[in-house]
């Protein structure tokens, strides 16, 4: 479990009135990973094809049928490959919007009108936020003081999302002179220091995304050992947070600010 960054001052959850109700009610929904890969087909910015999956780069790679019989292709690199990890396919992920100091004018939520296209763009449907003024005490009884988290003995790592370029982006290779697309070296680097290459810690992948989804500024909740069946998209776990939530009317919320 990591702790809330000091600068982090409160929480944000977008959604629509009946599903933010439930989370007032202290019923908190963690979607998995594989269903927002799928979701990304309907509405990029809910839904990211790498949820769940690392991109790496390679000199070659060579493509065997799945039960390692035959071999389909090989190609020339240097490319950049996505792998799902299967391990993190049923992980549930809960995401909340962390509102920084810079987001703060006179003791006031003021979120950049960049930052306010970008929700509303990415979640349409959404008429409303739940706001979390007390992140601390928050992110606490959804970890270490969560009966659900002491009474299956599921750890839940809570942690800020990092962002990277992981499109990638265009470079001349040394070795052949070729125009490539290479990977934002600060992300290998993240997965090398948080050692995300382990599967016991490949877990840590689930809080890199890439730049796209920067104004989404989130802080997510994982827990790694709490494996959803298959067919199941998500579940809704009690948790004593209900107090600490307030709901207010999207468009009003966002009035506020200009």
């Amino acid at each position: 479990m990591n702790s809330v960054p000091s600068e982090v001052k409160a929480f944000l959850k977008f959604g629509e009135f009946k599903d933010l109700e439930k989370f007032k009610n202290s019923s908190v929904y963690f979607g998995k990973a594989e269903h927002y890969r799928e979701l990304e087909k309907q509405i990029k910015g809910q839904g990211d094809k790498r949820e769940g999956a690392v991109t790496f780069p390679a000199v070659k790679a060579t493509l065997y049928d799945k039960d390692g019989s035959g071999r389909i292709c090989h190609i020339d690199g240097p490319i950049n490959i996505l792998a799902v990890i299967p391990e993190l396919n049923r992980v549930p992920i809960f995401c909340l919007f962390a509102v920084y100091d810079k987001d703060i004018q006179a003791g006031k939520i003021v979120l950049s009108k960049e930052i306010r296209s970008t929700i509303r763009s990415h979640f349409p449907k959404a008429n409303a936020v739940a706001v979390v003024k007390n992140p601390v005490d928050f992110n606490h009884r959804l970890t270490d003081k969560w009966e659900y988290a002491i009474s299956t003995g599921y750890n839940v790592e809570s942690d800020i999302v990092h962002y990277f370029n992981l499109e990638g982006y265009d470079t001349v290779d040394p070795s052949s002179g070729k125009v490539v697309t290479a990977v934002d070296e600060r992300y290998l680097d993240y997965l090398r220091i948080s050692k995300a290459y382990n599967v016991k810690t490949a877990y840590k992948t689930l809080f890199a995304k890439d730049e796209f989804f920067q104004n989404e500024q989130e802080y997510r909740y994982v827990i790694p050992k709490a494996l959803l069946p298959d067919g199941q998209n998500g579940v809704a776990i009690k948790a004593n947070v209900g107090d600490l939530i307030e709901l207010e009317n999207l468009d009003e919320f966002f009035d506020r600010m200009t």
